[in-house]
């Protein structure tokens, strides 16, 4: 893209009134300008929107982009299991004990808030790191869902990449496994979850301080259904079954419609959203300005 057409974007952000705020514990932001939109145009007043047309190089690009994204986890020699996922090697942490993850806590996620600088900047996606699991959420996760192993708690650390693009999410999984090693990949692209919701999940080792953590690529657009109209069902599901557990009955027709609803609604923002990157592949052709957010 020309230095003119950047500078031009960034002037029409400026002059549609619109703020960039930076956001404690992400990485590099993005600005993100659809294609086709038009500024300017006086009130009622109908402006044709051009929008520019696929070459065929760009084309096949996006095709094996998309035929790449299917094949992660699936391509390496290794047997999935149902659900897409591949576990490639020990999933256990080297230390045995929550107070000994916890003191190495710190030190990983340094280091993994360095690996997807590094990757959100090649690949051209933003990057967001989580906080360190808390002491009491984590040994509650570790009595519930892991048999008392301290060992197998992999997400104490956790980071994501958010992408605008199939081809930038292709990108982002590649520069990933070059400088760290999977240990597991969830593709919820290739197996989406019943809800419709698709990323993928990664357990990466990092390469100095030996910890495993959590990994998670997302497209931008499914993302925000993930934390938005989605959680916000979420909560209502819960509160639903909450209520009918402490009044110690089964959930009436009223509510199991209720629930039906709301995963319906959910459903249907999902599969509209992901046919909208499969439908416009144009998303990937413009280059985004990126702005590099403070992580203090």
């Amino acid at each position: 893209m020309s230095v003119f057409l950047r500078h031009s974007l960034l002037l029409m952000l400026a002059m549609s009134g619109g703020s960039l705020a930076s956001t404690p514990h992400i990485l590099p932001s993005s600005v993100t300008h659809a294609p086709g939109v038009t500024q300017g145009a006086s009130r009622g007043q109908h402006t044709a929107v051009t929008r520019p047309s696929l070459t065929a190089q760009q084309s096949r690009h996006f095709q094996q982009s998309l035929k790449a994204l299917y094949r992660i986890g699936y391509n390496d020699g290794h047997t999935s299991h149902a659900g897409g996922q591949l576990a490639i090697s020990s999933q256990h942490q080297p230390v045995e004990t929550l107070d000994a993850l916890m003191s190495l806590a710190p030190t990983a996620q340094d280091e993994l808030e360095g690996l997807l600088l590094v990757v959100s900047q090649q690949a051209r996606v933003s990057a967001m790191m989580a906080p360190i699991k808390t002491s009491q959420r984590a040994q509650q996760k570790i009595s519930d869902k892991l048999q008392g192993e301290a060992r197998g708690l992999t997400d104490i650390v956790r980071g994501s990449l958010i992408a605008n693009s199939i081809p930038e999410l292709v990108a982002s999984f590649d520069a990933l496994s070059q400088r760290a090693q999977l240990v597991q990949i969830k593709n919820r692209f290739k197996n989406p979850k019943p809800s419709g919701y698709r990323d993928i999940n990664l357990l990466l080792r990092l390469p100095s301080s030996d910890l495993i953590v959590e990994v998670q690529l997302h497209l931008n657009k499914i993302s925000a259904i993930k934390n938005g109209p989605e959680h916000d069902g979420y909560q209502n599901i819960q509160r639903i079954e909450r209520t009918a557990r402490a009044e110690n009955r089964a959930l009436s027709i009223q509510e199991q419609n209720q629930i039906a609803q709301y995963r319906s609604g959910s459903a249907s923002l999902y599969q509209k959203a992901w046919q909208g990157y499969l439908s416009a592949p144009l998303m990937f052709l413009l280059e985004t300005p990126r702005l590099h957010a403070s992580t203090s």
